[in-house]
């Protein structure tokens, strides 16, 4: 969570850590379960990812469900969201 009490857990800490991995691992596609607002611009902005989802309510303050694509590398077709 981006709002982590825990200090070893913190997102500002562990946000470099991401990108550290995803610097390494050059992956296609990430998906993210329960991103907050924070976060999934860091992945945006610092890891030049595209994403879609939806998120629960208003996107402002609430979590969202995403996955975030290279668009060098893939179109988005086609995107929706089915909750259970």
């Amino acid at each position: 969570m981006a709002n982590d009490p825990c200090p070893s857990g913190c997102w500002d800490q562990r946000r470099w850590r991401v990108k550290e991995l995803v610097d390494k691992y050059e992956p296609d596609l990430i998906g993210t379960q329960e991103g907050a607002p924070d976060q999934i611009q860091f992945f945006q902005d610092q890891l030049s990812f595209t994403s879609t989802g939806e998120c629960a309510g208003d996107c402002q303050w609430n979590e969202r469900d995403s996955i975030f694509y290279k668009t060098d590398r893939w179109d988005l077709l086609e995107s929706s969201t089915y909750a259970l």
